[in-house]
């Protein structure tokens, strides 16, 4: 591993870029939450992965390390795939201002983190971000495997890029946006009874409303858990070659 400073007048990425070997270019790119590093920039960690080379960005500082010469590995708790569990996982803040919970991230062993391994050096974990949110924990699995893939010289799965994207990958919006535009026409008829037409207009506009809205409610659970689904079969996928090696 080699920490280089960043120059301060180019921006992370074109930091990264000028630190690569003569030919090769960023492949894949993860905002991380980085738990051994006092960072004093929360939105500057990110890790890009080139075609030999890792490298950590935070702060104004690169770690650059040879991909032959890591090791990956997933822990905490194995991924969810239902909405109920992952509802149930909870969901952790990386800002700072709430250090408390990046202590938390730090403590709770269950949490699904990536530690990357270097020969005669301590393990470093990390945690894919999402924003100011710690990831799911599907989520930085598929990291892993992405960055595992990307050692080992295969190209990775195209799921586990869906799988980084969420839940509302492959989202229909049509259904949403009709409802959108039942809802204005809800308003506006609501308008129109309150002018003096029939109560029970009103009533029926009402029901049929709430009718609607429990509909979306079934149908945004129903599409994410159609990809959760899709998620979970490329999981097994990579389970059972990881057995069979």
């Amino acid at each position: 591993m080699k920490i280089v400073d960043a120059d301060p007048f180019k921006s992370g990425q074109k930091n990264v870029e000028d630190n690569l070997p003569e030919g090769e270019s960023v492949l894949y790119e993860f905002e991380v939450i980085p738990l051994d590093y006092a960072v004093t920039n929360y939105a500057s960690p990110v890790i890009s992965v080139s075609q030999t080379k890792l490298i950590l960005y935070y702060d104004n500082k690169l770690e650059i390390y040879d991909l032959d010469n890591i090791e990956l590995e997933y822990y905490g708790d194995p991924p969810k795939f239902t909405m109920w569990q992952q509802i149930l996982e909870g969901r952790f803040t990386y800002n700072p201002y709430a250090p408390e919970d990046l202590v938390n991230l730090k403590n709770f062993e269950r949490i699904s983190k990536m530690s990357l391994n270097e020969v005669k050096k301590p393990p470093k974990d990390f945690i894919l971000r999402k924003g100011q949110f710690a990831a799911k924990s599907y989520q930085t699995w598929a990291m892993v495997q992405i960055i595992k893939d990307s050692i080992a010289h295969k190209k990775p799965d195209p799921m586990l890029y869906e799988m980084i994207a969420g839940n509302f990958t492959n989202f229909n919006s049509k259904p949403l946006l009709l409802f959108i535009l039942a809802f204005i026409a809800y308003l506006i008829l609501k308008l129109i009874v309150g002018l003096g037409l029939p109560d029970i207009l009103g009533i029926i506009l009402d029901v049929g409303f709430a009718l609607g809205l429990v509909f979306i409610a079934v149908w945004v659970f129903l599409s994410q858990e159609k990809n959760n689904k899709a998620f979970l079969r490329t999981y097994l996928k990579y389970q059972q070659e990881l057995e069979l090696d």
